[in-house]
């Protein structure tokens, strides 16, 4: 699944882009744009999968949003509540993209 290794955190998460049409064809037809492994059984621990459909300016904000979400349900979030708060960022920092490096270097993407 892996194409290429983003980056590794320094808390040892590392981010994958992934081949999303062979992650949809093998284990789940309804992965999209990116997922982690607190959420996805097939995602190895401590991995985030960024699908290569995803164009590159648009990387980042799926960036975040996985990297929050997988941050709350670490510390024992549900997934809904990670989830619905993730998604507030996002759309958050798609409307104030000057906003987005602040908020992934929140969440551990130095």
């Amino acid at each position: 699944m892996h194409e290429e290794m983003w980056k590794r955190l320094e808390n040892g998460v590392t981010v994958w882009i992934v081949n999303g049409r062979l992650v949809r064809s093998t284990f789940d037809i309804d992965f999209t744009e990116g997922g982690h492994d607190k959420v996805y059984e097939f995602v190895p621990a401590s991995e985030v999968w960024i699908d290569d459909a995803i164009i590159p300016k648009e990387r980042g904000y799926v960036l975040l949003h996985e990297l929050q979400e997988r941050n709350r349900m670490a510390g024992g979030w549900p997934y809904s509540k990670a989830h619905t708060e993730s998604s507030r960022l996002e759309y958050r920092c798609r409307r104030h993209p000057d906003e987005l490096h602040d908020a992934l270097t929140a969440e551990g993407w130095a």
